[in-house]
């Protein structure tokens, strides 16, 4: 049988793996030599962790002649599946590796977003209006006073306006994929 992943424990950087093929990985474990990994109370988790690298590393891979990684490759899988029962072979065949999970979004240092008195995060802004006609685009008016500098929170792109005269409404996309709406664009003095 193929390993359908390299399975990791919690101190290496792609772990720790987490799934139904660890369950039965544990398993076998177990069977491989009595009391290596005993079954907790409640069923073995589905979780890589410490006790399972252990038991890799200190007994079965070095028993085995395999680099003692603590994770489990091919070498490791092979040994363990001749431990298995029918029916965890089963459940191994019928196992799915779930797609990976989406890496984090990262959201940008969100102000402060102009300089004066008033000065804080838009984090800490109260929402003072619902925008008509856009939703999920909640708004606040508390920094437009003439003469203030406004900067943007990231960088942004604008990607649709109302209008190109002073007062009109534009929308921009930043690099966080965060969507602004800003209202009210001041012109542009020459």
């Amino acid at each position: 049988m193929n390993l359908k992943r390299a399975m990791y424990g919690p101190n290496r950087p792609k772990g720790p793996t987490v799934g139904k093929d660890v369950q039965i990985m544990k398993f076998g474990v177990n069977r491989y030599e009595a009391e290596l990994l005993p079954e907790p109370p409640g069923g073995y988790t589905t979780t890589f962790g410490d006790a399972l690298q252990e038991a890799l590393v200190k007994v079965l891979q070095p028993q085995e002649n395999i680099p003692a990684t603590g994770n489990i490759g091919q070498a490791t899988f092979d040994v363990i599946w001749e431990y298995l029962d029918d029916y965890r072979r089963s459940q191994y065949r019928n196992f799915k590796v779930p797609p990976p999970k989406p890496p984090p979004v990262k959201v940008p240092d969100l102000g402060p977003i102009y300089r004066g008195t008033y000065a804080v995060s838009i984090m800490q802004h109260s929402l003072t209006h619902r925008t008509s006609g856009i939703p999920f685009f909640p708004a606040f008016d508390d920094g437009w006073v003439a003469g203030r500098d406004v900067i943007a929170p990231e960088d942004i792109q604008v990607y649709d306006q109302s209008g190109s005269a002073g007062g009109d409404a534009f929308y921009v996309v930043g690099v966080s994929g965060i969507k602004y709406w800003f209202g009210h664009r001041p012109e542009r003095s020459s």
